[in-house]
């Protein structure tokens, strides 16, 4: 568990020394796996990589749109947390974002 945490945490050093390989597919789908992975830890570190970037650039919300859904419905409450912190962020930053109605009717249904 600890190493594919710490291997998130290094995709996210490399990432921070070249941002479009956020965006680069191979990257993308690395970080789509960890957003499934067994361990609350890891899901949280992978969702937090993308929070890092997502305001900074449009494309990489739009990339991670579905993967992010997903976590707003995860089961570790630090990942939900986490999910929706950065859609608050999105939908304040950018009235426009596309996939609002989707990530504001999943946040309902978990209300409810």
């Amino acid at each position: 568990v600890s190493l594919r945490k710490l291997a998130v945490k290094a995709i996210a050093q490399v990432i921070n020394v070249d941002r479009t390989l956020m965006l680069h597919p191979s990257v993308r789908k690395a970080v789509s796996r960890r957003f499934r992975d067994e361990a609350i830890s890891v899901r949280e570190a992978a969702v937090s990589l993308v929070g890092s970037y997502v305001l900074q650039d449009p494309l990489v919300a739009n990339a991670f749109h579905s993967s992010l859904l997903c976590r707003l419905t995860d089961s570790g409450v630090s990942v939900r947390k986490r999910a929706v912190k950065i859609f608050r962020d999105i939908l304040l930053s950018n009235p426009n974002y596309g996939g609002r109605t989707a990530a504001c009717s999943v946040t309902k249904e978990e209300r409810e």
